[in-house]
């Protein structure tokens, strides 16, 4: 059995450290942080470590590895963010990092949507702020707002001064020329900043008409791609600041997220996975190209395009009940999707693919309505369920 999350799944991530780069690391509703050692391609993944990471009450929306792998950071829906260290068996956490005080926490203000490690800080992003901590002793180093300037808005009569919320935040590739943290907007914009200088935006590019979600560097630094809320994806020339293409399919369900990955790995993870035909179309598609931009949407599929073009689609393993709300790329070709939703918040869905094994882990209850209890997925080739 697998000890398993009672709520939905917000976020999952790769350690980014080659000693443990199987670690995969969950953010759950049920107020909890989890690591899972996904090594095994025999045995389902196993939960290595739990940590309560703040309350039943209070939903984990983010987790971030340091650099090393050796901390865990997680951020929540109280505005807290808290950051564990790995290479100690203690389940309290090293920092505890309040964005905003105590009364504006209990207001429901300052739900963290945004963690991401640099070498030397943790960036939150909450509200509308993005703020850079001292990764070692948690203090403020320096703090933005973001003014709405774009088209989109969220909130309606819940939002009368229209605030520009963040989304997501991600920092560009080491070996940058710059180190740029991007800032996804509900504004529909996307903005930019070097966080070795902070105090001015680098860019500032409109690509929504509704809400902007998440922005995902590709691998040369040259690409940005910004996945939105009408279902549309921009992908910004990061030398000129302007759209190369725009990515959208019919259904016109947000996109939660985006990733490059290596082609090669891609290819690596469908081949026998797909028949010969799908497989060929896929190959054919991709061909040289070095790298495919995934994303992800609110019906549960995920979304492979080259070159502005659609490569492949891929439903998750409970498509119509549980929206994918992130990918994870790891080692040994290895793609985790989490997701989930039941009226109560109370159902999860973890899915792990690798070139020879996929699993499929879900918390109970399934959702009503759910056709997939206790089955393979027909859409999805080999695809095991396991109630959690």
């Amino acid at each position: 059995s697998v000890n398993g999350h009672s709520g939905r799944m917000f976020w999952c991530e790769f350690s980014p450290s080659e000693n443990n780069n199987f670690h995969l690391a969950t953010a759950s509703a049920d107020g909890k942080v989890k690591i899972w050692d996904t090594s095994s391609t025999e045995s389902n993944p196993k939960c290595i470590r739990s940590f309560n990471s703040h309350s039943n009450e209070v939903e984990v929306l983010r987790v971030s590895w340091s650099h090393d792998g050796d901390f865990l950071a997680s951020g929540g829906s109280d505005g807290v963010v808290r950051t564990w260290s790995l290479r100690e068996s203690s389940k309290l956490p090293k920092l505890e990092i309040h964005c905003v005080d105590a009364e504006a926490s209990k207001e429901g203000k300052g739900q963290v949507y945004g963690l991401v490690y640099s070498t030397d800080t943790l960036a939150a992003g909450y509200e509308n702020t993005v703020a850079l901590f001292d990764k070692e002793t948690g203090d403020r180093l320096v703090s933005w707002d973001y003014q709405a300037k774009g088209q989109g808005s969220v909130g309606g009569p819940r939002n009368p001064d229209n605030i520009s919320f963040v989304f997501d935040i991600t920092l560009s590739h080491p070996g940058s020329p710059h180190t740029l943290l991007a800032s996804a907007l509900s504004d529909g914009t996307a903005r930019f900043r070097d966080i070795r200088n902070p105090l001015k935006d680098t860019a500032v590019v409109a690509v929504n008409k509704r809400y902007a979600t998440s922005c995902a560097f590709s691998m040369e630094n040259d690409l940005v791609a910004v996945t939105g809320g009408d279902g549309i994806n921009s992908v910004v020339d990061m030398r000129t600041w302007k759209p190369l293409y725009e990515l959208g399919v019919q259904n016109g369900a947000p996109n939660y997220g985006g990733l490059y990955w290596a082609s090669s790995k891609l290819k690596k993870l469908f081949m026998g996975k797909l028949n010969a035909e799908e497989f060929s179309k896929f190959s054919n598609v991709v061909g040289d190209s070095n790298e495919v931009l995934v994303t992800w949407s609110s019906k549960g599929t995920l979304f492979f395009w080259v070159s502005g073009q659609l490569a492949f689609s891929l439903p998750s393993a409970t498509e119509g009940f549980y929206p994918v709300f992130s990918c994870a790329l790891g080692a040994n070709n290895m793609m985790a999707v989490c997701g989930g939703t039941t009226p109560e918040k109370s159902g999860s869905v973890l899915g792990l693919r690798q070139a020879n094994a996929a699993t499929c882990l879900r918390a109970p209850p399934l959702g009503k309505g759910c056709k997939l209890e206790g089955q393979s997925n027909p859409n999805v080739v080999d695809w095991h369920l396991l109630r959690v």
